[in-house]
């Protein structure tokens, strides 16, 4: 959300600015104004309205990490070796081994879909225009990868939770999670061409709308960590050992939703600045998710890109996933 408050403020000042002379390399460097007042905006968890953990929550947290203490205390080697496997396979983490010598290097394939047809479908069926979206991209994702299960997560915007500021216009960091785990019976039943489809997108849909208010629960638990020390080490480091692809894994769909379209322009042709397409790109995961999926809406087209950490994953898989993604929302507009 803040990148898309930062592309609105720069398109109003595009008009107004003077071509400089890009041959001189000092004249690409900017310099703020340091005299100008600065305010920083606190932490999300400050504002009132923003829903914190309770009790329960944190004696899950501390529930869980007993709970693995006592598994590795109880349970024989051979039992547990046996039962991460099974958790494992389950749930997809990527197709090769994170490798923490290769450096932080993101791949990346766009495509455009219209939406046109696709709203009136989404409206027609009680669902968001996001939860048809993502969930085109879980089930072109299994046609690819059949018989695995996957985790999948949605960040959300928390801005409109706090009741004692307008945040509308604000930038920082609001930000909370939804996550579904998707098993692979549920996956192999998901094709577009039945009323599966669409009772995925319901689920999902009635699942997001369920965990908004709470979505921000999760990453408080942060502040339990020791920092840097424990985040870094207990929390990043730890995927390492965690899991077999020594990544997390699953995946994540982040969506910008509608970007405000500029007002109409009289004479486009003496405007030098026309906003014609816009992607929303992130830099990959290389500790967590394995693929990523960001999109936007610019009028009535969705821009979507895909990220994945280099050598992470089948990169003609990818691509087919990508293809498929596109297809599946073609053929439901048609």
């Amino acid at each position: 959300m803040s990148l898309s408050l930062f592309w609105q403020s720069l398109l109003s000042h595009l008009p107004n600015v003077t071509p400089l002379d890009v041959a001189d390399a000092a004249n690409l460097v900017i310099h703020p104004d340091n005299a100008l007042a600065m305010t920083f905006t606190k932490p999300m968890e400050q504002f009132a309205g923003i829903v914190h953990p309770s009790v329960g929550d944190y004696a899950g947290v501390v529930g869980g990490l007993v709970g693995g203490l006592v598994k590795k205390v109880v349970l024989p080697a051979s039992v547990r070796a046996r039962a991460k496997v099974a958790a494992q396979q389950k749930s997809w983490q990527g197709d090769y081994q994170a490798n923490p010598d290769i450096p932080h290097v993101t791949r990346t394939a766009t495509t455009k879909v219209d939406l046109t047809r696709l709203v009136q479908l989404a409206k027609k069926n009680a669902v968001s225009v996001h939860a048809l979206i993502h969930v085109a991209f879980l089930a072109a994702w299994a046609e690819q990868y059949k018989n695995r299960g996957v985790a999948m997560s949605t960040p959300v915007n928390c801005r409109s939770h706090a009741t004692d500021q307008d945040l509308s216009k604000t930038l920082g960091n609001f930000v909370g999670v939804v996550s579904r785990s998707w098993s692979a019976a549920e996956l192999q039943k998901m094709s577009s061409a039945t009323s599966s489809f669409w009772q995925a997108v319901t689920l999902y849909h009635q699942h997001l709308q369920k965990g908004k208010q709470r979505s921000v629960v999760q990453v408080q638990f942060l502040n339990l960590l020791d920092y840097p020390h424990g985040y870094i080490n207990d929390y990043w480091l730890d995927m390492r050992k965690k899991y077999e692809m020594k990544r997390q894994g699953g995946m994540e769909h982040s969506d910008l939703g509608r970007f405000p379209a500029p007002a109409p322009i009289d004479d486009a042709d003496n405007v030098p600045w026309q906003l014609r397409d816009l992607w929303f790109q992130q830099s990959t995961q290389t500790f967590t998710t394995a693929l990523g999926m960001q999109t936007i809406t610019l009028g009535a087209t969705l821009h979507a890109a895909f990220c994945w950490q280099k050598g992470a994953l089948d990169e003609p898989l990818v691509q087919a996933v990508v293809d498929r993604f596109k297809a599946i929302l073609d053929d439901l507009a048609a």
